[in-house]
């Protein structure tokens, strides 16, 4: 974990982390609607590593802010050369995970409107997707921060709905534009235990009452 940390200080600077972008398909139309961009580091040594083996040592220092941001500026980045001369309803969207420390910076909403306008970029082509862990909290400063996002344009998505301390009164309380339903419970579908069927359906029941 150490050498994680120490070495991980210097991954942006060296260029070695790279976001893999994961497409999601319409079921609608067969097409690819929008994309997730998922950050890996190249470690010089050890290879393509995995978020799960840096990012939350990351998240017990103030290098998350840093991964972040530039998580943020990629593939904000990115998404705007996409969609350079793209008609309206051609264009592709991307998703970005934040974590509970980069949704109390009381002056992201600023930063991500920075980032949209130097990159000619909708805020509705930005998702930023949130888990319910990040809204434990039940932070004022998380929830202005949200809405001051939501207000620019911008998608928030609640991630991984369903195995955290899941709160209803989330899906009304803040404002969210979607929830995803986690793989727990789409993996099993159709087969084996009827219950995740069961459960996954009323997600999405409850989601489509609430326009989610």
């Amino acid at each position: 974990r150490g050498n994680i940390e120490r070495e991980l200080q210097g991954a942006i600077e060296r260029d070695e982390l790279v976001l893999h972008y994961q497409p999601t398909i319409s079921l609608e139309t067969g097409e690819i609607s929008k994309f997730e961009a998922l950050v890996r580091w190249n470690h010089p040594e050890e290879g393509a590593l995995e978020p799960e083996l840096f990012i939350p040592i990351a998240e017990e220092s103030d290098l998350i802010s840093r991964i972040d941001s530039w998580i943020m500026a990629e593939a904000v980045r990115q998404a705007g050369i996409w969609n350079e001369g793209r008609e309206k309803e051609e264009m592709v969207s991307v998703s970005v995970n934040a974590s509970s420390r980069q949704i109390r910076k009381a002056h992201l909403a600023g930063e991500i409107a920075e980032l949209l306008i130097m990159n000619d970029l909708n805020p509705r082509q930005l998702t930023l997707e949130i888990t319910e862990n990040v809204l434990l909290t039940g932070s004022a400063v998380i929830d202005d921060v949200l809405r001051e996002i939501h207000d620019l344009g911008v998608r928030i998505a609640l991630d991984d709905f369903g195995t955290g301390y899941s709160s209803l009164g989330y899906l009304s309380n803040f404002p969210l534009d979607m929830i995803k339903i986690d793989r727990t419970f789409v993996e099993g579908l159709g087969r084996g235990d009827p219950s995740t069927s069961a459960i996954a359906d009323a997600i999405t029941q409850i989601g489509k009452a609430l326009s989610l």
